[in-house]
């Protein structure tokens, strides 16, 4: 069956059937490969078109939309056949690529907007063949990844991920001096208190002679590279065998409110402004159609060279009390198709890790890891990674387990309380955790059995998974535990956002002392609209939000968390509903963070001074693990491409294309989105080199696997991971501060306060801090 469906598709990448028509010009990027001259047609005994089908079969495409399936295809196949192509090139291949899809009838275009005025297609499985293969797992493996020596490895897997929109002439790749920089043979360092506070002292080798070797940061990602991971069996059974721990493939909830939306579109009104019109124009859709014309009219006239005829003027036109009606319809369906997505992908993800952890089995394996142009480590081009959501952190586990000191217990009774939800300082968080003991040595013996007692927890299945790992050290103290136990910064964009302002206040509500403070509960406290909800789930609100927030999100990007929430203060709100309270906690969030804010400000004058004194459009900056972070933003233009539809009805007509749309890069810079994306973004490069030293500096006998601000670790080795935590982060802002290094081309670089240093004070508490890491 699987050879039968590799060789149909291979046809149609081969010949193509167009009717006598010119051959598709991704099928010529195909034909040319790595030459300059497009032959007449195939070159003899060219594999190319088996190779691309069975690669092509490796890639679920369901449900995903086809824009952006385009380019995950195409990306696919440069890599696997080295072409070096244009942004164009990518849009051009990938569309060739899913009208072959389509053409074999393995897959169909629908309009997941069922709009007939507005098209966004996506990619939905014809053949139950199809779903059923396995997907290809190329950034995972069974055997070690080779240390990277460039930028782009063997398999033609790039270590750093570009920022976008950008074209690719602009991409910055590391060269070789990252690999090989000469440095002196430094072994490590640790931090010695001495009269005027603490100091790093670096611990250096006798012979004290240069050596070469690759840069912090290549170092740290080497060493994540080496961990070798296993799925665990015993709870990978529980999902399987228990259903009530799958989500639904659709939110019912949802999908009644998208009928109601259907036939509110379809039904005839009346009263007030409906009043107005004939019988048969009191539809939505004959606002669609008036605002549809008026578009035209002012297209063609532009076109002309003239300026739109005022309202007064025009011949058919919408009122403003009309266009306001649609336009409200219009936010209301939106919303609720931007939520039926979020449900879609929740359910996809789940599927589809489940479906790996079981082909992955017990055997321990490896996994690729790059950087994005940040340089924040990701593993997430695996199907089953531990960087994903609860349920992959759940399932993985080191592949080797270590022995537990009695000493190692308190880390393990604090994980289970972080992902049960207990809040406050570790000896609060250890303690409740322990009076807890015999309902979660209960659980973890019969999980499936309580389930209804622990289904609501923060993290379930990090939770349950942590009983299990209870149950076992319980009943052999000389068990090797494989589980991961996380050391987790507390909101740490903040926490830099305080180190970079000098703001000690803000410091102290963000855990940069020795006084614990949640700031999430904090703000939740303050607002009134949600202060009859109980603490935890006023506190998961603002997380929600407030996550997001800090990575340079908006209310969107908080919806998008409440979109997937359970929580049933939310999922009694309608779409567009939740979209409102998102606007509104965002600026409570706001209100409540002043100096992030100004921070945000400060930074956005940094990109200004900038622009003003050179003629550079870009925001280019060393990060304190030497990363060299290039921020590209540029300005688009409208490109689209025909993907094959299906035949023509008739002979003599044409077959049936979709014009799909996306977004080039051009080689205008967009100042606006530089000056947008670089206060985040300046904060993630630190946050990101601080990981970068950690992961450096790990002893080859223990793992480590790094979750953006947070560090994955054996329970033995936690207290290990905690000191490595602190000392990066003070090494960061006494040694290497980030506000006086140099944004190329402004001389003076980010500096925000007149002292050079920071407050030596602030510096001493944060390292004595007992917060940051727990």
């Amino acid at each position: 069956m699987y050879q039968q469906l590799v060789d149909d598709l291979a046809l149609q990448i081969r010949d193509y059937p167009r009717n006598g028509g010119p051959r598709p010009d991704g099928m010529q990027l195909l034909q040319r490969g790595r030459g300059r001259v497009v032959p007449v047609t195939w070159p003899r005994n060219s594999t190319v078109p088996n190779d691309v089908a069975e690669l092509l079969l490796g890639i679920q495409f369901h449900n995903k939309k086809a824009v952006a399936s385009c380019f995950v295809a195409a990306e696919a196949v440069a890599q696997l056949l080295q072409l070096e192509l244009t942004w164009r090139e990518d849009y051009v291949l990938g569309g060739f690529l899913i009208s072959c899809l389509i053409k074999a009838g393995y897959y169909r275009l629908f309009n997941i907007l069922r709009s007939e005025r507005r098209f966004e297609y996506a990619l939905q499985a014809r053949r139950k063949a199809i779903r059923e293969l396995a997907e290809d797992d190329p950034w995972t493996s069974h055997e070690p990844f080779p240390a990277w020596t460039s930028g782009v490895d063997d398999a033609g897997r790039r270590l750093v991920k570009p920022s976008t929109p950008q074209t690719k002439r602009t991409v910055w790749t590391p060269d070789d001096t990252e690999f090989q920089r000469r440095k002196h043979g430094m072994q490590g360092y640790r931090l010695q208190e001495q009269l005027r506070g603490f100091v790093n002292v670096w611990e250096v080798e006798e012979d004290d002679r240069p050596v070469v070797e690759p840069s912090v940061w290549i170092r740290g990602i080497n060493k994540l590279e080496q961990n070798a991971y296993r799925i665990n069996q015993r709870l990978l059974r529980e999902v399987l065998s228990n259903s009530d721990l799958h989500p639904t493939e659709k939110n019912q909830r949802l999908e009644n409110e998208f009928n109601a939306l259907m036939r509110e579109r379809n039904t005839r009104k009346r009263g007030g402004m409906w009043d107005d019109l004939e019988p048969d124009q009191r539809y939505l859709t004959y606002l669609d159609e008036l605002w549809q014309l008026q578009v035209q009219q002012d297209e063609r006239r532009r076109s002309r060279g003239h300026e739109p005829h005022p309202p007064e003027h025009r011949s058919r036109r919408i009122t403003i009390a009309q266009d306001d009606v649609r336009r409200e319809f219009w936010r209301r369906y939106y919303a609720n198709q931007d939520a039926r997505d979020v449900w879609a992908t929740h359910y996809n993800d789940f599927a589809r890790t489940i479906e790996r952890a079981t082909q992955l089995s017990d055997k321990p394996f490896y996994q690729r890891a790059f950087v994005d142009y940040r340089g924040r480590v990701y593993l997430n081009r695996s199907i089953v990674n531990y960087q994903a959501g609860d349920l992959h952190r759940g399932l993985i586990d080191f592949a080797d387990g270590k022995r537990v000191r009695k000493s190692d217990m308190k880390y393990l009774w604090i994980h289970l309380a972080n992902t049960w939800g207990i809040r406050g300082d570790a000896d609060t968080r250890e303690t409740a955790a322990r009076m807890r003991k015999n309902e979660f040595l209960r659980w973890g013996k019969r999980p499936a059995n309580y389930y209804d007692q622990w289904r609501d927890v923060d993290s379930p299945f990090q939770f349950i998974r942590a009983c299990m790992e209870l149950v076992e050290l319980e009943k052999n103290p000389n068990y090797k535990s494989s589980l991961i136990v996380e050391v987790d910064q507390s909101t740490s964009c903040i926490q830099h956002v305080a180190m970079i302002q000098g703001d000690r206040n803000l410091a102290r509500r963000v855990n940069l002392s020795d006084q614990y403070n949640d700031i999430y509960q904090e703000i939740a406290n303050d607002i009134d609209e949600i202060a009859e909800l109980e603490a935890n789930n006023r506190r998961k609100i603002i997380k929600m939000a407030l996550v997001p927030w800090t990575y340079g999100g908006n209310a969107w990007s908080a919806c998008q968390n409440y979109h997937k929430s359970e929580m049933p203060f939310l999922n009694e709100m309608t779409s567009s509903e939740r979209l409102r309270f998102a606007h509104r906690m965002i600026h409570e969030i706001e209100d409540s963070l002043r100096s992030v804010v100004g921070y945000t400000n400060e930074m956005t004058g940094e990109t200004d001074l900038r622009f003003q004194n050179t003629n550079q459009r870009n925001a280019i900056w060393a990060s304190p693990s030497g990363f060299e972070v290039h921020c590209y933003k540029q300005q688009t233009r409208e490109s689209r491409v025909y993907v094959w539809a299906s035949a023509a009805e008739e002979e003599g007509e044409r077959d049936k294309h979709h014009r799909l749309l996306a977004w080039e890069p051009t080689d205008t810079p967009d100042p606006d989105r530089v000056r947008s994306a670089f206060p985040p973004n300046f904060v993630h490069s630190i946050d990101a080199a601080v990981m970068h030293f950690i992961m450096a500096y790990t002893p080859d006998d223990q793992s480590c696997v790094g979750i953006h601000d947070a560090l994955g670790t054996h329970i033995r080795h936690v207290e290990e991971a905690k000191e490595r935590f602190k000392n990066s982060f003070h090494r960061i802002y006494s040694i290497l501060n980030p506000r006086q290094m140099v944004i190329e081309g402004v001389p003076q670089g980010i500096a925000f306060a007149d002292e050079e240093q920071l407050p030596p004070e602030l510096l001493r508490e944060v390292y004595l801090a007992t917060h940051m890491t727990d």
